[in-house]
């Protein structure tokens, strides 16, 4: 890392930067915490906003309730994606003031002219739940930080409020402003709901995303599909570096917690150059945030 780099980004980046395990893999009360201090900022507001090939859109609930969050990608192909977070007015019990959201992802279509909205095609969007290929039967809540991401453990309160199947991922926007190939990080965060070990949490994310592929191998060779998220297309330069392929976002997770001997890599992985390439990234995702006035 350069002397003095941290000057020049936001107290959240610099620790971010310091401690990268903590982008995919949040301490919990940090994600919290994260979670909180968004929601007041998005509280009441409706904001539209376009980045590069992609749209971040609140939609205001009103009476002190959370808003819709729609974020639209459209891509060199015209091709249109949509993930829709609608909120979760109130939970059960005596925690019933706590919010959440549930979660859908597809193929969507953009307004012309003054209203550009996203709306998903007749094509259908899925849960979270099928997308992520969480276990079955588990029930995914989604809090939104701008860039941690996490999978809160099996708690008593969270079941009281959501339900005894109910799991709490927290998802950094920030990074799916940077494209939709970031959501396969809410692949790996729902690996951990299988394993605790960071490898095996990959290893498996890898490995559903594979299963979700496998079918359409004909339109992958044939072009007319780049695989889920994008993964799969020609990579292209942006600001920040080139966009991610599926092996790069296992890779900066993986040497993030090797860093502490959280995680196993290869001996041939350099750490240093991947840390500077995931530091530009938390910078571009924390700029994006700026942007987004959140």
């Amino acid at each position: 890392m350069e002397r003095g780099h941290e000057r020049f980004t936001p107290k959240e980046s610099q620790e971010l930067i310091r401690n990268p395990e903590q982008v995919f893999d949040s301490d919990v009360e940090k994600a919290q915490e994260g979670n909180r201090e968004l929601m007041e900022k998005l509280l009441d507001r409706e904001i539209s906003r376009e980045f590069r090939g992609a749209t971040f859109e609140t939609l205001e609930g009103g009476n002190g309730k959370p808003p819709e969050i729609r974020i639209g990608w459209t891509e060199e192909d015209a091709k249109s994606f949509l993930l829709c977070l609608k909120p979760i007015s109130e939970g059960r019990g005596f925690e019933s003031g706590v919010f959440g959201y549930v979660g859908s992802y597809g193929p969507a279509k953009q307004g012309k002219g003054y209203d550009k909205k996203y709306e998903f095609t007749d094509d259908g969007a899925v849960s979270l739940e099928d997308l992520f290929a969480v276990p079955e039967g588990i029930h995914l809540i989604i809090k939104p930080t701008r860039n941690r991401w996490a999978m809160e453990s099996k708690n008593a309160l969270t079941e009281g409020v959501f339900g005894k199947n109910a799991r709490i991922m927290y998802m950094g926007l920030g990074f799916l402003l940077l494209g939709r190939e970031w959501l396969h990080v809410g692949m790996h965060e729902a690996g951990h709901l299988s394993s605790h070990d960071e490898n095996r949490a990959w290893s498996i994310a890898n490995s559903n995303y594979a299963v979700r592929a496998r079918p359409r191998k004909s339109d992958i060779k044939g072009g007319s599909f780049t695989g889920e998220f994008g993964l799969l297309k020609p990579q292209h330069d942006t600001p920040y570096g080139e966009t991610p392929r599926l092996g790069d976002i296992a890779r900066y997770g993986l040497v993030s917690h090797a860093r502490s001997g959280g995680a196993r890599i290869p001996a041939q992985w350099d750490i240093d150059d991947t840390m500077q390439d995931l530091a530009r990234i938390i910078e571009a995702s924390d700029e994006a945030c700026e942007e987004a006035e959140f």
